[in-house]
């Protein structure tokens, strides 16, 4: 079989697909060609897992029946997994850790689920496979998948099917599939770990156990697979800029494969069908374009369902579960406003203030409603808010980058000291006050009543 195939027709641009796969793609080609001397590729090994996967039947769909035949893209992943060798030690694989982000319906379930019956049934005596899903209905779904998978080969009844594992016998080898709600008693022994659905891990604490039971084994691997999720600053969000950086050469590590399946910053999958298959992969395969069409008019009907299909659909990480006003109004409806240029004797404005201590932001909104005699957007509401943090404090909180940034570009304001001065909101709003008329000001009581007795004097 060719192992250049996919990556050369992503880099040719026969297949569409985003940045960070292009990259992945490209390093994997390297990798091919010895760029790095240290790397060898060993065809036969992938041979293996492909032909071993190419015997497992599906069981659903149109697909039922009919043999496990690996898409390109699996292939590829699959050659990244287990292809490469240390050249020193032909027996030691290069990859150890790999992160998959890739839309849903792109078959990563079963996937995962044939890997673990390879590593079962191939990779030495007493292997445990451990898959862990965020819930019991998740882990339920892989269960069902892998006994599926197992029982289409089981014809001499080599395997021991029970509530959530499999055991093969003949190499004293088991593969539990569990929920991370589950009670894990001694731990783990494990020689594959796969976390499924790595979005909605709040914690590291399960990859942990997992990563820490396999000092002992040879050729150990942990697999993360995944769609975008919405928590920025958790652990899979963490990893997945982590490979990013290793991706673009800021950061070092051979043992790390990331296929990140998403669409690129101008992409819009609303209006244009040709960039979904970016974040799908299999799409014309296991995924078919009337159930996208069918999932964005849902999304446009109802906006609250517009996170879902961004997320699990087109990858793309948001910062919050629900949403109200869809993104692109809100963009759409920002413009440079300053205030400071009002000059109408009767501008009255309406101010919303949230106070803070320590780590987290201050903020004063202010809104001017409609006014004829205004010199600009005479007929608008105008928002403008002011952001401040702690200056000692900036460096403290899990959003120090994304903060910095925002200070550089004047959106955020530092305050002395490394608790929040409040003297700053309120020169500001008397700043204000000189420009307009504040007709009233709501703020959230918490820590604020000696800040309003001072407003109020």
């Amino acid at each position: 079989m060719n192992y250049r195939t996919y990556a050369e027709d992503v880099m040719s641009g026969k297949i569409l697909a985003g940045h960070l796969v292009k990259l992945a793609c490209q390093r994997y080609l390297d990798r091919l060609d010895g760029k790095y001397p240290n790397i060898i590729f060993c065809p036969e090994k992938v041979d293996r897992v492909i032909n071993f996967v190419r015997h497992l039947k599906h069981t659903t769909d149109e697909h039922a029946g009919k043999n496990f035949e690996m898409l390109p893209w699996q292939v590829w992943l699959v050659a990244n997994l287990f292809g490469f060798y240390k050249k020193n030690d032909p027996e030691k694989r290069v990859t150890n850790t790999a992160y998959i982000q890739i839309g849903r319906k792109s078959g990563k379930t079963s996937l995962i689920s044939a890997l673990g019956l390879y590593f079962l049934t191939n990779e030495g005596m007493g292997q445990e496979i451990d898959i862990v899903a965020p819930s019991a209905a998740q882990s339920a779904i892989g269960f069902k998948s892998a006994s599926d998978y197992c029982d289409s080969i089981n014809k001499h009844g080599i395997f021991d099917t029970l509530r959530t594992t499999i055991r093969f016998r003949a190499k004293k080898s088991v593969m539990k599939i569990m929920s991370s709600s589950s009670k894990f008693g001694d731990g783990f022994n494990s020689g594959l770990g796969i976390l499924d659905e790595y979005h909605a891990f709040d914690t590291n604490d399960i990859s942990n156990l997992i990563t820490s039971s396999m000092g002992m084994r040879k050729n150990p691997m942990m697999i993360y697979i995944t769609t975008a999720g919405f928590n920025l600053f958790g652990p899979c969000k963490i990893m997945r800029d982590v490979c990013a950086d290793i991706l673009y050469g800021k950061k070092e590590d051979e043992s790390m494969f990331a296929a990140i399946y998403e669409l690129d910053e101008e992409d819009d999958p609303l209006e244009d069908s040709n960039c979904w298959i970016k974040a799908i992969p299999s799409l014309g395969q296991t995924v078919h374009d009337d159930y996208v069409y069918r999932e964005i008019r849902k999304a446009k009907n109802n906006p609250s369902e517009m996170t879902n299909l961004l997320t699990k659909t087109f990858n793309k990480w948001v910062q919050s579960k629900e949403v109200w006003i869809p993104d692109k109004y809100i963009l759409s409806s920002m413009k440079k406003v300053d205030i400071s240029e009002i000059h109408t004797d009767d501008e009255v404005c309406y101010c919303g203030v949230d106070l803070a201590s320590v780590e987290d932001l201050c903020s004063a909104t202010v809104l001017l409603p409609p006014n004829p005699d205004r010199e600009f957007y005479p007929d608008k509401f105008i928002l403008k808010t002011r952001c401040y943090i702690p200056e000692e404090s900036v460096n403290l909180t899990l959003n120090c980058e994304i903060y910095k940034e925002a200070i550089r570009q004047g959106w955020l304001i530092t305050t002395p000291g490394n608790v929040a001065d409040y003297d700053y909101i309120t020169t500001d709003l008397l700043n204000l006050n000189d420009t307009c008329q504040i007709y009233r000001i709501a703020y959230d009581q918490w820590n604020s009543s000696q800040w309003a007795i001072q407003c109020e004097q």
